[in-house]
């Protein structure tokens, strides 16, 4: 609700209404004629619960699954697009840095398709991840290119689905 009015206002007066379960904004503008013009902006917390899980659907709802799947032998024609990569992890790689690497198709720099899953990365840290090699996955994100390979950084273990 947005409440206009014109003529003088003092703080204590705008203080007074902002009690309750309604949280409120209040700015005011001189007017041509020298009076303050103030402008208030009433929202609900409902409304700001209700855009706050909105957001974080939005952010985070395409991880588990995304609408097109491609083989890992085809991420490459499909480099800035959101899509479930699906494909037998080859090899399981573990850098000094602590990155850990999914290769599909075969060996470094002989891949078809890179999974990247950096050190500072929840997932990084599960001991689990060697099983997976051998596996048939699914590993959704945006894939990007590097150094001429196609790869998806994981950064949530949602983004990984074993079949």
């Amino acid at each position: 609700m947005v409440v206009l009015s014109s003529g003088k206002a003092t703080t204590q007066e705008m203080g007074s209404e902002m009690e309750g379960r309604v949280l409120e904004s209040s700015n005011s503008q001189e007017t041509e004629g020298g009076e303050r013009c103030w402008i208030r902006v009433k929202i609900s917390p409902c409304l700001i619960l209700f855009s706050g899980l909105a957001f974080v659907f939005g952010l985070f709802g395409g991880l588990a699954q995304a609408d097109t799947v491609i083989a890992d032998s085809e991420a490459a024609q499909h480099v800035g697009q959101t899509v479930s990569v699906e494909g037998t992890i080859t090899k399981v790689f573990k850098s000094k840095n602590g990155n850990t690497f999914l290769n599909f198709g075969g060996d470094y720099p002989d891949v078809t398709f890179v999974v990247w899953i950096p050190q500072d990365a929840p997932e990084a840290a599960d001991p689990n991840l060697v099983n997976l090699e051998g596996k048939k996955v699914k590993i959704v994100g945006t894939i990007q290119l590097y150094r001429g390979k196609p790869e998806i950084k994981v950064s949530a273990k949602e983004q990984i689905v074993v079949e």
